[in-house]
């Protein structure tokens, strides 16, 4: 499968705006629902976050 190049970039994202999710809910005040998924997408780590990158490059295929 072919990803177009800004969708790629975005998904090359992924790792760090997870880290900046989890910080942010530790840090700064957010709504619970929000602060809640950031903690959990940080606790599923590595392998959390590359089935988050197919899940993502599955949704914006290239266009042909």
């Amino acid at each position: 499968m072919v990803i177009c190049e800004p969708a790629l970039a975005g998904i090359d994202l992924l790792p760090v705006l997870v880290s900046l999710g989890d910080w942010g809910s530790r840090h700064r005040s957010a709504a619970p629902e929000l602060g809640a998924i950031a903690k959990e997408r940080a606790a599923g780590g590595p392998k959390a976050i590359a089935r988050m990158r197919r899940e993502l490059a599955s949704q914006h295929p290239a266009d042909e």
